[in-house]
């Protein structure tokens, strides 16, 4: 197709746009210095209605329809490998599970590597006690999840080491790694987050005390503490992220906090939030985190404080994740992406309640009432 174009340059606060208009078919045309990946990073950006958005990339929209075409399926660009486009979303496939598999609200699952961990939640079943701990590889294809613990009374948080996991079990007072060895942080306290370093060697986990501070533990595999230290936080905040091996990002009152343990504990604010931040979540040089108004935001680690809205209509998020492409969130509206600009819905919560999901880019896994999903990204 041949275009003809006029070009417009203007100014507007420090800003430049420039309007293509493209006369052959009337499609309008926008480059911005203010990218739509949200990246900040300056590199023009063009879209077209309909169409992708890139950085340098030219985009005259999909060939195909955004609700049935798997190579652009509900954003131009996403593709669903070999899954089906359906109404704009892709199909999930199921991870082969034991018959007779169920999950309840506190089922979470982590990935790390070749490491994917999943518990379920339930606590008794049939009058005896339940409760099952899955491993699965996401490598694999498909992938097949087994039990590595049963009878695990209320199994909960979850987070993938570089050769194991770990979880939080006995109404989250317990922290276990594969080996099943025990670590109780005292009557009354909660685990309340888990993660784990970029090697899967080092283990962070927040406890609330149930007072203000909480504390952050650091253990090294397998769980053996290397030191702990307080934060000032609200009740409600429960994130805590990996920065390298030695620094974790902390969800308080106000914000981000960056906590270094490699030497003295010293925690110092990183990125503003009115007025409490409740699960954050690193990608490169970009904090992403919800807070209490209902908005997801984006900061810099370099500072300054101040933070953008990705997104304002964040309701009782349960999980937020990140990779180099964009940001994701879980809350009642299903799992959403600003990977391709605008925010994109991914997965919608159906009849059931979405308890948690996991990046492994390409894929994203997420656990409903009848088992463990993954889709592509």
């Amino acid at each position: 197709m041949r275009w003809r174009s006029a070009l417009t340059s203007a100014w507007l606060g420090g800003w430049a746009a420039l309007v293509v208009a493209a006369a052959s078919c009337g499609t309008q045309l926008s480059i911005a210095a203010d990218p739509a990946d949200g990246s900040g990073d300056g590199n023009v950006v063009v879209g077209a209605e309909g169409g992708s958005v890139a950085d340098g990339a030219v985009s005259s929209g999909c060939d195909g329809g955004l609700a049935t075409d798997p190579a652009n399926c509900g954003a131009c660009g996403h593709s669903c490998g070999t899954s089906a486009c359906v109404d704009g979303l892709c199909e999930p496939a199921k991870v082969q599970l034991a018959s007779g598999a169920a999950f309840q609200d506190g089922a979470h699952v982590a990935v790390h590597g070749a490491t994917g961990i999943m518990t379920d939640g339930l606590a008794f079943q049939g009058g005896g006690l339940a409760g099952y701990v899955y491993r699965f590889d996401p490598t694999a294809t498909p992938p097949a999840a087994q039990a590595v613990v049963t009878a695990q009374y209320n199994a909960s948080l979850a987070a993938a080491g570089a050769s194991q996991g770990y979880w939080t079990h006995t109404a989250d007072t317990e922290l276990s790694d594969q080996a099943n060895s025990n670590v109780v942080p005292g009557a009354g306290n909660r685990f309340i987050a888990l993660a784990a370093s970029p090697s899967g060697q080092v283990i962070a986990a927040r406890i609330d005390t149930g007072i203000d501070p909480q504390e952050i533990r650091i253990y090294d595999a397998p769980l053996v503490l290397r030191k702990g230290f307080y934060v000032s936080a609200p009740a409600k905040g429960r994130g805590v992220a990996f920065v390298g091996e030695d620094s974790v990002l902390v969800a308080v009152n106000g914000g981000i906090d960056r906590c270094s343990f490699a030497g003295a504990a010293v925690c110092v604010p990183v990125a503003a939030s009115p007025p409490s931040a409740l699960h954050v979540a690193v990608s490169g040089s970009d904090i992403f985190f919800n807070n209490v108004p209902g908005e997801l935001r984006r900061g810099s680690l370099a500072g300054p404080l101040a933070t953008t809205v990705l997104m304002s209509d964040v309701l009782n998020a349960r999980a937020v994740a990140a990779e180099p492409m964009g940001a994701y969130v879980l809350d009642d509206n299903g799992i959403r992406t600003t990977r391709y600009g605008a925010p994109l819905v991914l997965v919608k919560p159906g009849a059931g309640k979405i308890f948690d999901f996991a990046l492994a880019p390409p894929w994203l896994y997420f656990i409903t009432p009848t088992g463990l999903y993954r889709i592509h990204i």
